[in-house]
């Protein structure tokens, strides 16, 4: 539907008429109070070819033609309209009652098909018929779109239940491929990022709520030209699933250069600041889990780094253990040091 204007609180919707002879356009269009119906008249063609010049300038809802005119006619017309812009819906006039004008009419949806002469009670009645058309259709239209973002909501949930449950270790074993592909994905190659966030505030609190809240609609700005991802959280942490069709040479380097915007903005815009983690990347989506540990223990080794690096990835940490979480002994004298140096309002997070 086109809102082109209102009257009186009534939706416009935009009139084209087509006829060859002048003195019937001017008629149709002097002889109706167009904005009474809900109407207004945006221009009046000659022919066929002209009207659809129109049509593509002006996309009216409602085309009023004659069937019988040179270049093109009313017929030639609304086929062309019910290809090309099907939503539209047209009234034709015919001055002789012809089975094949009717055959084709029915055809081609046209709404009404008036004989000449005619009356405006006769062109309100047609309009009436399109203008109820329009908005059952309209109605029908809203609820498929509310169906549909509902449809999508639901299994963008179950999408993030389902990686969820793999990433805090669940286990699908050979069929974790499939679990995906049920519920409509298909890893190729990922990273898990984890954010820890660190503040004053307990969880608990208004203001964290808030904090939280933003923080997630800050991630959907910034990862949405991304690919797939989706997002999680748990006590004081989010965890992101940043997909990959192809792993190029810059793929890691793309994935810091987005957390570290994110990182600049919770520490412009909120009363916390934060630590990231990047785990290395996968192609097998049974090593979820694995991916997990990997960026919590590299966001947790980042709240220790001696240089003061909020952003680490797994893959450039200096590990002496097997144990991804594991802190080398080379780092502990320097966490002791740096973990009496915190205010005592900071309190670090705690993986849910």
């Amino acid at each position: 539907m086109h809102y082109v204007g209102e009257k009186g609180g009534t939706v416009l919707y935009k009139v084209l008429i087509v006829d060859d002879e002048n003195f019937i356009r001017k008629g149709l269009v002097s002889c109706m109070d167009w904005a009474a119906w809900g109407c207004e008249l945006i221009g009046a063609a000659e022919n066929g070819e002209q009207a659809m010049e129109l049509v593509r300038q002006n996309k009216p809802d409602i085309v009023i033609s004659d069937i019988n005119m040179e270049k093109m006619s009313g017929l030639e017309l609304v086929e062309q309209l019910s290809f090309q812009y099907p939503e539209i819906k047209a009234i034709l006039f015919t001055g002789i009652y012809d089975f094949n004008n009717v055959y084709n009419a029915i055809k081609f949806d046209v709404v009404d098909l008036i004989l000449k002469p005619t009356s405006p009670g006769r062109i309100q009645q047609a309009l009436t018929k399109a203008i109820y058309q329009i908005e059952t259709e309209n109605a029908a239209g809203d609820m498929r779109a509310l169906i549909k973002r509902q449809s999508e909501q639901n299994l963008k949930l179950k999408q993030t239940m389902l990686i969820e449950n793999l990433a805090d270790g669940s286990s699908y074993g050979e069929g974790t491929a499939e679990a995906l592909e049920a519920v409509g994905l298909t890893l190729h190659n990922f990273v898990m990022v984890t954010l820890l966030l660190y503040g004053a505030h307990e969880q608990a609190s208004a203001s964290f709520q808030e904090a939280a809240r933003t923080i997630t609609g800050y991630i959907d700005l910034l990862f949405e030209d991304s690919g797939y991802y989706c997002v999680f959280t748990g006590t004081r942490s989010f965890h992101i699933l940043q997909d990959f069709g192809e792993v190029t040479a810059h793929t890691l380097a793309e994935v810091r250069a987005v957390c570290a915007d994110l990182s600049k903005t919770i520490d412009n815009l909120t009363e916390y600041f934060c630590t990231i983690g990047i785990s290395a990347v996968h192609a097998d989506p049974s090593l979820l889990h694995q991916a997990m540990t990997e960026s919590v223990g590299a966001a947790n080794y980042a709240a220790y780094d001696k240089d003061n690096a909020s952003i680490v990835e797994y893959t450039r940490m200096p590990r002496l253990s097997s144990d991804t979480n594991a802190i080398p002994s080379s780092r502990v004298s320097f966490v002791f040091v740096t973990s009496r140096t915190l205010p005592c309002t900071f309190t670090s997070p705690l993986e849910g």
